[in-house]
């Protein structure tokens, strides 16, 4: 049973903050989900996904992109149903038009979750995504623990329900994944099966308005800062200290873990649940007194200009550091709030700590002590591994190649090298067409995956078939959005457990678009598409190959489930030329070479091998055979 179908109050569970997130708001009674899934948020949507046969009254869905996800969630509101939008935080970008509008026009009961992304563990960009709530005057909440994300939620709900407008919840990736204990609270006793439209949305919000929704927005926000004074979600932890810390989300749980180590234990601590808006009224309080104000936040100094813009108005004439002392980029963690903290102060580190410092920071200064950070790449039998090589082989390498969001990234890397940019969902195509108008010296490519293709390919696609770019579109079809966790897309064929969908037939849509050359190739028999693919760079326009091979790991999965008959390759020492073209061109892991005395040898790994048969064709002496 999934943990968002629990009926039993108060019963402790072992969660994520996304699963968190997730069963708030099952708690707060929504009738409507929607996401594009993006890492760190996509466990919120599969939480829900997987759930669905337990929740009949609830809509799911994994939308085409955000904007459609937070479109199709204003619906919901509009019609009277609490409704949650979940997406990583480059989503947010994608999402922000209906977002500043729906601000203005108001919504009761929406609740947007924005998956933050600090040492850009998973993003295009480092991108803080708190500024959004300055531009569009939507309220953001910000949880610190795995309980704070359930409680949070529920509350954002009854605030969006009170004020009319909606709320944001921000949760930076080391939150959405960490573990930790969830005490349930109540399910909700009405499901809101279906809801009614309230009629013309514009005519209703101007209503009784004088003047515009701006001026009727700017006063809700007056009121959400006077609520914000004595709002629960922020707090207080007294201190007789003549130096306090204002702080919030992770990076306050950081700073009380490192005033911990410092022994500190007489800091006066503000903790904002609430980071838009921040009540002057508060935060005049809490300076009353203090000599100095430390603001401890990850990322921008979002919460600092926010305060000193309040302490320049209120004449406060205290100093207050931020981004002088605590790192502007990457995740916080308790040893570098510590590390800054005793540096401000000028109290040593305990013994432990500091000596632990010196070590890490001799390590990183003597060659080879530290290991480099492991680097994504394709797994054994990935589709895009032949379709690379085919292109490689076709071009020699000679030509201007757009990237994209997907799996394929890792294709930047040797030995392929091929992506001259990527960055952001459709910008690859979209970019090469620009490219392929001022440039004749060198073939344009673009690369973009299937669930890339419906997110934001489609106009870019349309655009460039209807200006006639010359370029050669490789649309790689693996059949899922595979990246951030495998989840369904329309061109999706079946289920893991075989249950057939209705996937959309992407030859035909291209087509449509008004696409004059549309081939499919096979990236399982890379020489085979590597002819294709020379003979496709020389027709006019836009030209769309699409490579079909199913992401290996969903096949994987159900050939298991379903029993099906699995086979491996292996080398065959006495035809092997020893050519290295599986081991550093093909670069399969599956391949293994061995130096031993002066020889060589090439093996296949048979724990490694999927039996895709990628690499049989390449091998230029037909020493890849099948295993006995």
């Amino acid at each position: 049973m999934s943990i968002l179908s629990i009926r039993e109050s108060g019963k402790k569970v072992l969660a994520t903050g996304n699963e968190a997130i997730a069963r708030g708001a099952i708690e707060a009674g929504i009738g409507y989900a929607s996401t594009y899934p993006g890492t760190p948020a996509s466990q919120i949507g599969d939480s829900f996904y997987a759930a669905q046969s337990e929740l009949p009254w609830l809509h799911f869905e994994y939308s085409m992109n955000e904007k459609i996800a937070v479109e199709g969630a204003i619906g919901a509101a509009w019609s009277g149903v609490r409704a949650i939008a979940s997406m990583k935080a480059p989503g947010l970008n994608v999402a922000a038009e209906p977002l500043f509008t729906v601000c203005y026009y108001g919504a009761r009961g929406l609740v947007i979750v924005n998956g933050a992304d600090p040492g850009q563990q998973a993003s295009s960009a480092e991108q803080d995504n708190r500024w959004y709530s300055l531009s569009t005057h939507m309220p953001c909440l910000e949880p610190s623990t795995i309980q704070e994300a359930k409680d949070f939620t529920f509350k954002a709900f009854e605030l969006s329900e009170e004020f009319g407008v909606p709320f944001m919840i921000n949760l930076p990736t080391d939150l959405c994944h960490a573990s930790g204990m969830l005490i349930l609270g109540e399910f909700p006793r009405a499901l809101p099966f279906r809801g009614k439209f309230g009629g013309a949305v514009v005519a209703r919000t101007l209503r009784g308005v004088e003047g515009s929704v701006h001026r009727k927005l700017l006063e809700t926000e007056e009121r959400i800062k006077e609520y914000a004074l004595h709002s629960p979600l922020n707090e207080v932890l007294p201190g007789s200290d003549k130096w306090g810390v204002i702080s919030s989300g992770m990076a306050w749980s950081y700073t009380l873990e490192a005033l911990n180590i410092l022994g500190l234990y007489d800091v006066p601590v503000l903790k904002l649940g609430m980071v838009y808006p921040i009540s002057p009224e508060l935060i005049a309080r809490f300076a009353e007194g203090l000599d100095q104000v430390i603001v401890v936040e990850e990322l921008d100094p979002f919460i600092e200009t926010a305060v000193e813009k309040i302490a320049y108005e209120r004449g406060l004439k205290i100093p207050i550091v931020g981004k002088d002392l605590m790192p502007k980029t990457g995740a916080l963690s308790p040893t570098t709030v510590a590390l800054r903290l005793s540096e401000h102060s000028g109290l040593p580190l305990p013994s432990r700590f500091s000596a632990g410092i010196a070590r890490r920071e001799a390590m990183a200064r003597t060659p080879g002590m530290i290991s480099s950070q492991r680097e994504g790449g394709l797994c054994a039998g990935c589709s895009h591994r032949g379709a690379a090589y085919a292109l490689k082989k076709a071009t020699g390498g000679n030509l201007v190649c757009g990237g994209d969001i997907g799996c394929y990234g890792n294709l930047s890397k040797e030995p392929w090298s091929l992506s001259d940019w990527s960055i952001c969902m459709g910008a690859g195509i979209g970019i090469a067409q620009g490219v392929s108008h001022k440039v004749d010296d060198l073939p344009v490519v673009a690369l973009i995956g299937d669930s890339t293709f419906f997110h934001a390919g489609l106009p870019s696609v349309l655009n460039a078939a209807y200006h006639r770019a010359n370029v050669l579109l490789l649309l790689l079809d693996n059949r899922w959005t595979a990246l951030t966790g495998h989840q369904p897309c329309p061109s999706t064929v079946e289920t893991v457990e075989g249950a057939p969908l209705k996937a959309i037939d992407i030859k035909e849509m291209l087509q449509g678009l008004g696409v004059e050359h549309v081939i499919t190739a096979d990236p399982f028999k890379p020489n085979e598409m590597a002819r294709t693919i020379s003979e496709a760079i020389t027709l006019p326009g836009l030209k769309v190959i699409i490579t079909e091979g199913e992401c290996v790991l969903q096949s994987q999965r159900r050939d298991r489930l379903l029993g099906a008959p699995t086979k491996v390759y292996r080398i065959d020492s006495e035809l092997c030329g020893q050519c290295d073209l599986c081991y550093s061109e093909f670069r399969c892991p599956a391949m293994e070479r061995r130096e031993n005395g002066g020889s060589t040898a090439y093996l296949i790994d048979p724990g490694a091998c999927v039996g895709c048969g990628g690499c049989v064709e390449i091998c230029p002496f037909d020493a890849i055979v099948v295993a006995e």
